[in-house]
């Protein structure tokens, strides 16, 4: 017992020292010389860089592409020469498609879902929705860009020991669309256009904030959805659909409840109330919805308000657009909302790029 406590002091003693090196090298007088990114959402990550090198600390990890500062600070991870990338979800490809950088993908975990799955990456692998390691492998990658998951731990574990390095971009943490999208600036330094995704960002920021004045009007929205346990469950108030949503003129009927998981009936008590509808699936029409549960088909047998979602654009699997682009373009997302809505003196609901009014 004394000795798994000595070992756990040792352990706890050696991790910290680890870390802590890694917060000097941020005041090292090689970092002195970088430029440090000035975030203007997102609060997970800081980036220096000079030209093409940078240092990159996202969450508690650090990364560069720069050997000598690698050498200075312990625990740093060296990423040098990325040219072969598999990316686990395609809530980033939008980001390698702007700045011109699709060619250096070689595997994406469910390309099929991809809604142009051919437009590019006809060169890509699709890799499932849990990697083969030996296949991973053979595709010879020297970066994995994912999101942390249960289901995929023992695959990212696995790898990483084999030689891969995995970076982890957990934007959806984030809570806000605009500091999501902020993310585009890590993987421009990961593909060494820094300068280019700090632009590509300020263009989507610029845009956001003029859709935003174009609101004039207020619609009383219904968010969430009805689920298996028969709740309803409403939209996490602290994500960025949320905030987009707001922003777009939406106003929650249900802000007054605390809990995320309420009894339906509360929904049918304020039914006459509800301007609009927007559950997040590609539902493609009313029927579609009715056969999801009893209580829905009871809930649109006679109702006046409209339903709207992200169905315009989807592929023969079921792949949307919509998650191929709107989490690194909340700029156009909220043009989406305004227009279905009907928030704006310019609101057209037939200039929308993936709402679709279903009813």
């Amino acid at each position: 017992m004394a000795k798994l406590f000595i070992l756990s002091v040792l352990f706890f003693c050696f991790s910290h020292t680890s870390f802590a090196n890694k917060i000097d090298c941020l005041k090292n007088q090689k970092v002195n010389a970088y430029n440090k990114y000035r975030n203007k959402f997102a609060d997970n990550f800081q980036l220096y860089y000079k030209e093409d090198k940078f240092l990159l600390k996202v969450d508690q990890d650090f990364y560069s592409n720069d050997p000598d500062l690698v050498k200075l600070c312990n625990g740093v991870v060296l990423l040098k020469n990325i040219d072969r990338v598999i990316l686990m979800s395609s809530t980033l490809l939008e980001v390698f498609r702007e700045l011109g950088e699709v060619g250096l993908l070689v595997g994406m975990a469910e390309k099929k879902y991809v809604y142009e799955n051919s437009r590019g990456l006809s060169h890509v692998e699709d890799l499932g929705s849990v990697p083969i390691t030996e296949k991973v492998l053979a595709l010879k990658p020297n970066l994995i860009i994912g999101y942390r998951s249960p289901a995929l731990s023992s695959f990212y574990k696995k790898v990483s020991r084999l030689g891969v390095p995995v970076f982890f971009i957990d934007d959806f943490k984030l809570g806000h669309p605009l500091a999501r999208a902020e993310m585009r600036v890590v993987v421009g330094s990961l593909l060494g256009r820094i300068n280019d995704s700090i632009k590509q960002f300020d263009h989507v920021v610029h845009r956001y904030s003029k859709f935003k004045k174009l609101v004039t009007s207020k619609k009383r929205v219904l968010l969430g959805e009805h689920v298996n346990s028969g709740a309803w469950k409403l939209v996490n108030r602290g994500s960025d659909f949320y905030k987009i949503v707001k922003d777009a003129g939406g106003l929650d009927l249900f802000e007054h409840f605390k809990e995320r998981n309420i009894n339906p009936e509360e929904v049918l008590k304020l039914k006459d109330k509800i301007d609009h509808w927007l559950p997040q699936a590609s539902y493609q029409s009313v029927t579609e919805l009715k056969r999801e549960s009893n209580f829905l088909n009871i809930f649109l047998k006679v109702t006046t308000f409209k339903i709207s979602t992200y169905a315009k654009k989807v592929n023969k699997y079921g792949g949307s657009e919509f998650w191929d682009v709107a989490m690194m373009r909340p700029d156009i997302l909220l043009n989406d909302l305004i227009n279905v809505l009907g928030t704006s003196r310019l609101s057209d609901e037939k200039k929308t790029r993936w709402y679709q009014v279903i009813r």
